[in-house]
This record gives structure tokens, C-alpha cells and sequence, in this order.
């Protein structure tokens, strides 16, 4: 099992695991406008059906009340989702053209 940087990032990446999902901790997923790099905290990812499901969990706290939930809003913005997406596809060989 990964390694999480707290306590409850190990929590949800067991559930996942648990639950059937391959997960990744720190996943690097877009580089940013000022030369840095979004990584998302824990993201799992299982195909079930013909589907491929992906749960992406951020774990922190918003200690800086709007500018916090902005900053969190980019890790969840179309470019990272779509990266994060583009990672399992091709780790888990998911060429199928849904996913959730």
C-alpha cells in the first residue's frame, strides 16, 4: 500500500484499495502557470463494467478561507482531471471511451 503524508490520506487510500482500486499517492497531474505542479493527494481507479471510475480526494484544511477553496478548485480543474484520467487509461490499458 502506498504511503500517505498523514493519517488520513493512508485512511482513504486503504478504503480504495479494499474497494478494488488501484491507487496512486502524490500523483503528479499538471504543471502550473508559474512553472510548479499540481499532484493530486490520492486518486483510485478500477474499471467495473465497461467503465473506468476514478476517485480523486484531496485532504487538507482550508486555513485560508476563499483564496484556500480556490486554490483546491485547480486541483480538480478540467486539465488536472483530465491528466489524471489519461494516467489510468494508459497504467491500466483502458481504451474504452467512458469513464467516470
Amino acid at each position: 500500500m502506498p504511503f500517505g503524508k498523514n493519517w488520513t490520506e493512508e485512511l482513504v487510500a486503504e478504503w480504495l484499495q479494499l474497494n478494488g482500486y488501484l491507487v496512486e499517492m502524490d500523483l503528479p497531474a499538471a504543471v502550473t502557470t508559474a512553472g510548479g505542479r499540481y499532484v493530486a493527494d490520492v486518486v483510485g481507479a478500477k474499471v467495473s463494467g465497461n467503465v473506468l471510475e476514478i476517485i480523486h480526494v484531496e485532504v487538507g484544511q482550508l486555513s485560508g478561507g476563499g483564496n484556500s477553496v480556490a486554490s483546491l478548485g485547480k486541483k480538480f480543474s478540467q486539465g488536472v482531471c483530465a491528466s489524471i484520467e489519461n494516467y489510468f487509461r494508459q497504467k491500466l490499458g483502458f481504451v474504452s471511451s467512458t469513464a467516470n
